[in-house]
This record gives structure tokens, C-alpha cells and sequence, in this order.
């Protein structure tokens, strides 16, 4: 099966091209799957990039993927789970497992991949003054 990814061309011109999987074996903490959902951020990937002057780029937000393959050392992640990981906008995953977070059982991958917004807003309490309302 060919992979593809999300690549943009030209200002303003996404494309979804082949690519090729790495072809050195996994690591011993590495995991990696085909991509199962996607998140494209409409703020910073689509003005950074899109908007861009940089071509091509391949950008990478947020994707949950079901586990195919995990390194000797990987022993917390079933193959078959899902995961979640801030990949790339490509149709195979690869990730230390460091990077990668299980995706709880019974959370389908359409909402599990919106972690990635928790995220940002998140460490806007880390970096400023700002709190929520008590």
C-alpha cells in the first residue's frame, strides 16, 4: 500500500502526495501504525504553512493511529490500540514512545485527536498569569 501525506506546494496549494516509510527498522522505544484521524489546525499550521513562504512542507498538528508494529522495549501499548501522537498529516505514524499517549478504551479517534487542543490551551495557564474563573 502506497502512504501519502499532506504537502504543501505553494502558497495557498495543499496537496496530498506518496511518501515513502522509513525503511530502517523500529527502535527498541518506538511504535508506529496507519494513521486513523488527522487534526489540522486552522491557526497556526494553515498560517504558517499554507500561508507560507516555505515550499514544499509536510505539517503535522495532531493524528491518532492504530499500533502495527512496537519496539522490544515497548510493553505498555497492545498492538491494535489506539494512540495518539503529534504527527505528521501522513497516512503512517511512527513515534518514540516517549511522544505517543494510549488512547483510552470506548474514545473513538474523532475525538480523541481534539487532546491536541487541550494542549495548546493548556499552556496558556503555564506561560502567562491567566486563570480560569474559581
Amino acid at each position: 500500500m502506497s502512504e501519502r501525506i499532506v504537502t504543501i506546494t505553494a502558497y495557498g496549494k495543499a496537496e496530498l502526495l506518496p511518501c515513502e516509510r522509513p525503511a530502517e527498522p523500529l527502535g527498541p522505544q518506538e511504535v508506529a501504525g496507519h494513521t486513523v484521524s488527522s487534526l489540522i489546525s486552522s491557526g497556526t499550521e494553515l498560517y504558517w504553512n499554507y500561508l507560507g513562504d516555505s515550499f514544499p512542507c509536510n505539517p503535522g498538528y495532531a493524528a491518532i493511529f492504530r499500533v502495527e508494529e512496537k519496539g522490544s522495549e515497548v510493553t505498555d501499548i497492545p498492538i491494535g490500540s489506539l494512540a495518539f501522537c503529534m504527527g505528521p498529516h501522513c497516512s503512517f505514524q511512527r513515534a518514540e514512545r516517549s511522544a505517543v499517549v494510549p488512547v483510552p478504551p470506548g474514545l473513538s479517534a474523532d475525538r480523541a485527536v481534539f487532546a491536541r487542543l487541550m494542549c495548546v490551551t493548556m499552556s496558556t495557564l503555564s506561560t502567562t498569569t491567566a486563570r480560569p474563573p474559581q
